[in-house]
């Protein structure tokens, strides 16, 4: 029977006290009441995060940018990505003194080099529908995935092309006049 509690006995202390020992020793008492969040997204300068606190419900958000690293309050809050033209939301757990760190999952960009920035970049899903379109200036966020390109400079445009965009990487594509072909419009005949 001694042997039983002389066993038990230090397995129930540790059991209780683990969870204590997580918490940085050497940190000032109320720096552990804080975490720190940190979110990385394809395109920093333009993308904008928020966080708003879920438990323990404050009511309270918090804008940052992503790549800056806050120090926020222990507890669970809703993380609330704006894209270009998407919303990505999950949640997250911010521990004491700990730097929870977000990779924002699925986007990639693609960077369209053209002879003029006016160009037109047409994006099209492999069964041919419209994704979205954007002047060859800008660089556009879009889901990972495989896509056809097609860039209309002026009234020549180039073959669709098969592009992946990947995760966290940016895909470039230059698009040049002498692959271009020139847009043949059908206008529907006059009556004589």
């Amino acid at each position: 029977m001694r042997k039983r509690t002389a066993f038990l006995l230090p397995v129930i202390i540790l059991a209780f006290t683990a969870p204590l020992l997580a918490l940085d020793p050497v940190a000032p008492r109320d720096e552990r009441a804080y975490g720190f969040l940190k979110v990385d997204t394809p395109l920093p300068l333009s993308d904008q995060c928020e966080i708003s606190a879920v438990a323990p419900a404050s009511g309270t958000t918090q804008n940052f940018k992503p790549g800056q690293r806050i120090k926020v309050p222990v507890g669970d809050y809703l993380l609330k990505v704006t894209l270009q033209d998407r919303v990505w939301k999950n949640n997250v757990s911010v521990r004491a003194t700990e730097l929870t760190a977000v990779i924002l999952p699925g986007f990639g960009n693609l960077k369209v080099t053209s002879p003029k920035k006016t160009d037109r970049v047409e994006v099209y899903s492999p069964k041919g529908q419209l994704v979205t379109s954007f002047p060859a200036s800008q660089v556009k966020t879009l889901p990972a995935g495989r896509y056809q390109v097609k860039v209309i400079m002026g009234d020549l445009e180039t073959p669709k092309i098969q592009v992946a965009i990947i995760t966290n990487t940016t895909r470039e594509v230059t698009a040049s006049e002498k692959k271009g072909r020139k847009i043949v419009s059908a206008s529907p005949s006059a009556k004589p």
